[in-house]
């Protein structure tokens, strides 16, 4: 299911051995990687505000700026320092930096994430509180949001044959802009992309590279996702 998490050092927690009093084991760092579509670079500090909407983001793009309390004392101000893994997207800097990365989303067909490095309880006022959260409801449940606008992949068609053993075949039609064609597994790991040109009307795809099983396939613009299907490979 689609999965909202905020809080601060989660990260830290989940990277920190338990030597060290964090909880790591390879089973939460897998899912903070291939659920959470996030990656953990270090624990943040006091420089971490306050939290800026990435404006080039269709979903949380108009939220502004956003203040985080020291909710905890100024002693105990960690909001991590984290970047989008995968699939994932920056929906949120630290202090307008771009390199400074302080929430994501991602999408793989199958459920959304959005995760942010703050806690809810930190961040500025219960008006911008509710805002964040129901933001990612709607955009979780398809509400609201400029993602619903129809876009240039929408004529993505089931792949033939289906199951493929060496070779499968993805129609297409109205194809514009920088497409990218990502083969996903059941955990929404992009396993190989290809670029798509521009008049596409058919998709070529190896799939002698992919063990037998089912996989996702979609067209990604750049900055959103299409539909995605499944497609199974049998050798």
């Amino acid at each position: 299911g689609n999965l909202f998490i905020s809080g601060q050092d989660i990260g830290w927690d989940v990277w920190t051995d338990p030597a060290d009093l964090g909880h790591a084991t390879p089973l939460s760092q897998e899912f903070y990687n291939d659920y959470m579509f996030a990656n953990y670079l270090g624990d943040g500090g006091t420089s971490n505000k306050p939290l800026t909407a990435n404006t080039d983001d269709p979903i949380f793009g108009d939220l502004g700026s956003i203040s985080i309390n020291e909710y905890y004392g100024s002693d105990y101000f960690f909001p991590d320092d984290i970047e989008p893994n995968g699939i994932g997207l920056p929906i949120f800097y630290y202090n307008s930096n771009t390199s400074k990365v302080g929430g994501v989303r991602g999408d793989n067909g199958i459920f959304k994430t959005v995760y942010i490095a703050a806690g809810i309880e930190m961040l500025g006022s219960e008006p911008e509180k509710t805002a964040i959260i129901k933001t990612a409801y709607n955009w979780f449940y398809g509400f609201t949001g400029t993602e619903l606008v129809p876009g240039p992949t929408d004529g993505m068609g089931q792949n033939f044959p289906n199951p493929s053993n060496d070779f499968t075949y993805i129609p297409v039609s109205g194809a514009t802009g920088n497409l990218t064609l990502n083969i996903t597994d059941q955990l929404g790991r992009v396993l190989f992309s290809q670029q798509v040109k521009n008049d596409a009307t058919l998709i070529e795809v190896n799939t002698s590279r992919l063990a037998s099983g089912v996989y996702f396939y979609r067209l990604d613009s750049g900055f959103d996702y299409g539909t995605t299907k499944s497609m199974e490979v049998v050798h």
